[in-house]
């Protein structure tokens, strides 16, 4: 045999199993999503479209709550707040209705 046939025969040889196992790895895109690929991507979709909605309504309840929340917290706030008020206005009434006395042991007259 010709060593320059001999070669070719031998590249084309390699070319063509190169091409078979290479086309056959290979396939179109779009059958190989049929054939692999069973997700619903509507149905998917639909579903977090849901999801998302539950989570919405869940985001409106918490902030409602919230809102509630700080509103009874102002009120205690302001309930303390009257009440340390009241408190110190007792406390100075009784003070100055008291007699007061000097350390020499007179009584101050107000």
């Amino acid at each position: 045999m010709d060593p320059e046939n001999e070669s070719t025969s031998s590249l084309d040889r390699n070319d063509t199993l190169f091409t078979r196992s290479y086309g056959e790895s290979r396939r179109p895109y779009s059958s190989r999503l049929d054939k692999d690929d069973t997700t619903d991507y509507k149905k998917l979709y639909e579903q977090t479209l849901a999801d998302n909605e539950k989570l919405k309504a869940q985001l409106r309840d918490t902030d409602l709550e919230l809102a509630d929340l700080k509103l009874q917290l102002e009120k205690a706030t302001q309930r303390q707040e009257r009440y340390a008020d009241r408190s110190q206005l007792e406390m100075e009434k009784r003070v100055t209705s008291r007699p007061q006395y000097h350390l020499g042991g007179g009584m101050i007259l107000p």
